[in-house]
């Protein structure tokens, strides 16, 4: 049993992980929009998104941007769009491992996969690409574990205890990226732990 299964029948603690989640995302994101041009969009599907953190310091970054977000029912029912962003942001419930209710030129899974080992990650991709049209962009924010300097392996053994998950590496991603109709662009490093995997559906 994982993080998310224990906490599920939990209201609670459930409103607390997405709460910190929340807190965590609005300091953690505030130069990602800095880092990558998402301009040539004009709409982004952020899946997993949680309340928008991250859909809303892009949104702010690119006028003419307009965002959806993902979650699961009770996530996007705690969400609220910020005045200023009214009208450019919509919340719409949804699984991961199920058909997402939007399509989308640009889908961003946002620390999403490593929460999954890699059969589940490769589930959650196939329905990210069911998503998007031919040669739309994916943008995957992770952490990319370094086998030279062995940086992010205290990271990638807490996720495994936690959710069964894990940190992967470029060679990782792009082997999961494979199978799921996506062909690894190139990594992009932020000013955080986290760095942008871009990927284009083929």
């Amino acid at each position: 049993m994982n993080l998310f299964d224990r906490i599920q029948d939990r209201p609670a603690e459930l409103q607390s992980y997405h709460s910190a989640m929340s807190t965590y995302a609005r300091h953690d994101y505030r130069d990602l929009a800095k880092s990558v041009d998402f301009s040539a969009h004009d709409s982004i599907l952020d899946a997993g998104g949680g309340t928008g953190e991250l859909a809303f310091a892009l949104l702010r970054s690119c006028p003419g941007l307009l965002a959806t977000v993902m979650d699961r029912t009770e996530v996007v029912d705690s969400a609220n769009t910020p005045e200023d962003l009214e009208g450019r942001c919509r919340f719409v419930a949804g699984d991961l491992f199920g058909k997402w209710p939007v399509k989308s030129d640009a889908v961003i899974l946002a620390r999403v996969l490593h929460d999954w080992p890699d059969r589940d990650a490769l589930r959650i991709l196939k329905r990210a690409r069911e998503a998007m049209y031919k040669d739309s962009m994916l943008y995957v924010v992770e952490m990319v574990l370094d086998d030279k300097t062995g940086g992010g392996g205290l990271l990638d053994l807490n996720m495994l205890v936690m959710t069964q998950g894990a940190e992967r590496t470029k060679e990782q991603f792009g082997a999961l990226f494979a199978p799921a109709g996506f062909c690894l662009v190139d990594v992009i490093g932020t000013r955080s732990v986290s760095s942008v995997i871009r990927a284009r559906a083929s």
